[in-house]
Order: C-alpha cells, then sequence, then structure tokens
C-alpha cells in the first residue's frame, strides 16, 4: 500500500480542495470504511460541483475545473493527477461523483496487505554504509517516458536538496548526460525508441572512452526477477527501483549513491533492495 507521506499528501490535496471550492457555509466530510481486503476513503464537499465534461479530463494534469473556477479557485489538477497516480501505482482505484451546484466527493480505495506481508528489512548495505555527512545538493537526470511516473518521483523528490532534470527517452538521456554534469541517474529500463538498456550501455562507453568518472545509475523497472536485475546490472547499473516506485524507497537509495558516491557492484553484493546479485564486478 501507498506509505504514510503519500497518504497524506492525497488527504491535504483533497481537504484543500474540498475546503477551497465549498460555499460559504457549506460543509465536507471525511469518511473512511475497511473491509478485509480494502481501505476506502471518500472526502466530499457542498460545494460548485463539476460538470460530466469537466468530470472525464479533472484528472489530467494541470487541468482546471472551468475557467471562471480556476481565476476564482486555483488549479488543482496537479494535485489530483499525482494522487491518483500514487493510488493507481499500489493496485487502487480513484474516482469522484459530483453533480453541479451540489458539491462533489472524491473516493480513493487501496488493498489491505498485511503487515507481516508489506514488511521490508532495510537493506544491509545501506545500514552497514559510511556516516558521512549526506551530499547537501545534487543534479539527478530522469530518464522516463511515462507523464505520470515523471510527476511522481518529480513530487518523492520536491523537497529534498536535489534538483531534477528530465529526458524522455534513451537518446536524450544520452545526448544529456554527455552534455551535463549529473551526480546520479534514474533511468527507466522500458522507454520508446532508445531503451533504458541501451542508453545506460551508451553512458558507459562515453565515461570510459572520455574519462569521466563513473555516474550512480540507477534502473526503474517493473520486473524485478533475477534474469532481469542481472541484465540491468550487466548493461552498467548499479542498482534498481521496482515499479510501482515508493517513495521512502526511491529516497534511501537516492540518498545512499548520494551520500557515499558508491558506483559500483562488488562480485556477491547485494541491491539496495536486499536481492543478491548475479553477476561481479562492472
Amino acid at each position: 500500500t501507498a506509505d504514510r507521506s503519500e497518504l497524506e499528501m492525497i488527504f491535504n490535496n483533497l481537504l484543500s480542495n474540498a475546503i477551497k471550492y465549498n460555499r460559504e457555509g457549506g460543509r465536507v466530510d471525511v469518511a473512511l470504511a475497511r473491509a478485509d481486503d480494502h481501505l476506502a476513503i471518500r472526502v466530499a464537499d457542498t460545494g460548485i460541483g463539476i460538470s460530466p465534461a469537466d468530470q472525464a479530463t479533472i484528472f489530467e494534469k494541470f487541468r482546471q475545473v472551468d475557467n471562471s473556477a480556476g481565476r476564482r479557485h486555483g488549479g488543482t489538477g496537479l494535485g489530483l493527477s499525482i494522487s491518483r497516480a500514487i493510488i493507481e501505482k499500489q493496485l487502487g482505484r480513484f474516482w469522484l461523483e459530483s453533480e453541479p451546484g451540489l458539491g462533489s466527493a472524491f473516493y480513493f480505495q487501496l488493498p489491505c496487505i498485511p503487515a507481516a506481508a508489506s514488511h521490508v528489512p532495510p537493506p544491509d548495505r545501506y545500514e552497514t554504509a559510511p556516516h558521512t555527512r549526506p551530499q547537501t545538493s545534487g543534479r539527478i537526470l530522469l530518464a522516463e517516458d511515462q507523464p505520470d511516473n515523471q510527476m511522481l518521483i518529480e513530487a518523492y523528490l520536491k523537497k529534498t536538496p536535489y534538483t531534477v532534470d528530465l529526458a524522455e527517452d534513451g537518446s536524450q538521456a544520452v545526448q544529456k548526460f554527455q552534455n551535463e554534469r549529473y551526480d546520479l541517474v534514474l533511468m527507466d529500463i522500458q522507454m520508446p525508441g532508445m531503451d533504458g538498456i541501451t542508453a545506460t550501455q551508451k553512458i558507459r562507453e562515453w565515461e570510459a572512452q572520455t574519462g569521466a568518472p563513473r555516474t550512480p545509475i540507477i534502473a526503474l523497472t517493473a520486473y524485478a526477477s533475477g534474469e532481469d536485475r542481472a541484465r540491468t546490472v550487466a548493461a552498467g547499473c548499479d542498482d534498481h527501483v521496482s515499479k510501482p516506485i515508493r517513495k521512502e524507497r526511491l529516497l534511501m537509495i537516492v540518498q545512499y549513491y548520494l551520500r557515499t558516491g558508491v558506483a559500483f557492484q562488488a562480485a556477491g553484493e547485494k541491491t539496495m533492495d536486499g536481492s543478491p546479485e548475479t553477476t561481479g564486478n562492472l
């Protein structure tokens, strides 16, 4: 399921919208229901409501309910788009019910995972990393073609001391990497045109040819089998983050690599998620 900080972000967005679009003297209600296999939450208001046409597009990036409401209240599209992306990546549902002039109700539902099943032990390598001072700044290149994933990762990194530069495919990632200086690369493996595997190989070849220092590359992948992990490591990735991406794990891995400067796997070491690698030194 989504972690606490993600749920807080969604709640804050929905409550802020409900209050913002409510009429004076109106009402905002929050309801929670839990069954054996899911948790359902509703945030409802008695405000201006949303027309059927706007309901079809309200979750799009930067979309406002309508021009007049946008001028009076400000847009809500980015927050709703990120909220829906978080819920859907956790195999949940996010939807709304609304009628103009009568208010709106936003719902989201998440599957419940037993505590024992959802617990992930802390990675050994992170826990035993040198206790050096955290890097207070850093440039990250994010290679990701899906807008929802772009927004989600940028939102996760928004309050960190790191800046994020976006590449929308492998070719653009290679070009930006060669023209700029980055401290870490987040590389989506499945991209149209040049995929993340090929882009990583080209970056490693360029580093070797130019004598540039090796930059940590973290694979972003929906496939987490041993064979898939070995393939990313063989291409030159230093670690991986499995999709759906969890904020806590992403920040932990980013902080580890930017803090320690480690950019290679030693034979037999574990990746940050605790899984053993099947290859030796890169």
